[in-house]
């Protein structure tokens, strides 16, 4: 294979990689984007980006997430857990809901519920793994047994 054609993949999949990143913030996600540019091509996926709805927490699903992070630093997971459930039904992909409710599960030890929540946080387009390793809100999760299943199914049930 010659030196051309390396480069030319190379370039491929970093340009891919850019066009799933402009995706997270779309309802495409950066996944969809990622796979769209990565076996179309990369102009084709910035197109399936730009004709992507935007993914913008509505103001009330904001307040109501501000709400229910404040009931967790009260340590009052049951009623964090009830209002994230409001805030996630005005913005089911919201990858950072997700992941909050992931955390506010973990704080009240419902690990299930927990990991449901990471995975559509993963699925949704949530990429900073080495925030999930640190986060003290998930060291319940962590600690379970399941988890380095989970992790090397890649944050999948």
């Amino acid at each position: 294979m010659s030196m051309e054609y390396i480069i030319i993949g190379f370039v491929w999949i970093i340009l891919s990689v850019v066009v799933g990143i402009f995706g997270l913030a779309r309802k495409l996600g950066f996944t969809g984007a990622f796979l769209g540019s990565l076996f179309c091509s990369p102009l084709l996926g910035m197109l399936f980006v730009l004709a992507s709805p935007r993914e913008i927490l509505s103001n009330e699903s904001n307040e109501l997430s501000r709400k229910a992070i404040g009931y967790k630093e009260e340590k009052n997971y049951p009623r964090a857990i009830e209002v994230g459930k409001e805030a996630l039904n005005l913005s089911i992909s919201s990858p950072l809901l997700h992941l909050n409710m992931s955390c506010f599960y973990s704080l009240n030890n419902e690990i299930n519920f927990a990991y449901i929540h990471l995975e559509k946080a993963v699925e949704c387009g949530f990429i900073d793994f080495y925030a999930l390793e640190k986060d003290p809100d998930l060291e319940n999760l962590r600690k379970d047994p399941g988890y380095s299943e989970f992790l090397r199914k890649g944050y999948k049930l």
